[in-house]
């Protein structure tokens, strides 16, 4: 992927006026081809196991908690494809079985807290100043507070699972920071 980015960022490079980083341009172009990828074949999956809807909600609240809490990261594309399915549909089908809602409240609280202490995880580059940790920390507690309002309304007024399925996600993001702070420790 790497390679294939590499080329086409220097071929696209050629095309422009005026060129741009070529490291940064590669790095958007395989950014953008990793996340495509995912979101085909997860919708394949989804589909065929006629979970969209499920796969929608856990994806959306995933990205939107992790895009800036940061987290582990895989350095091969396989491995992360492969856990970011397993986790995702892992956790759709670990919904089935969660039937006292006092348990994902639970998850919520205890993910919530997590990322309240290590958000944001500083390995990323693109938070080269101490403003920049600051609003993503701000915005990391936004999203995950209102990810976790919602579950917790979604659990104890409406169950229908879709609190469930907030709740295995902020997990899943809780899990993925803590696992970044052991690897840097």
């Amino acid at each position: 992927m790497r390679n294939f980015s590499l080329k086409l960022g220097r071929w696209l490079n050629g095309q422009l006026n005026e060129p741009v980083n070529e490291n940064d341009l590669r790095f958007g172009i395989e950014n953008l081809l990793i996340q495509g990828i995912l979101i085909l074949c997860m919708t394949g999956i989804a589909l065929v196991f006629n979970c969209v809807q499920e796969m929608l909600v856990f994806m959306l609240s995933l990205v939107a908690v992790r895009s800036f809490t940061g987290g582990i990261h895989l350095h091969r594309f396989s491995h992360c494809l492969l856990v970011t399915h397993s986790v995702c549909f892992g956790c759709i089908a670990l919904t089935q079985f969660i039937p006292n809602p006092g348990i994902c409240v639970l998850l919520d609280l205890l993910s919530l807290g997590i990322i309240w202490k290590w958000a944001p995880d500083m390995r990323y580059k693109r938070r080269k100043t101490e403003q920049d940790r600051q609003r993503a920390r701000r915005l990391s507690r936004i999203l995950t507070s209102i990810c976790g309002i919602f579950s917790v309304i979604e659990l104890l007024a409406i169950n229908q699972g879709m609190g469930r399925i907030i709740a295995c996600s902020l997990t899943a993001s809780a899990i993925s920071l803590a696992l970044a702070q052991k690897t840097v420790q």
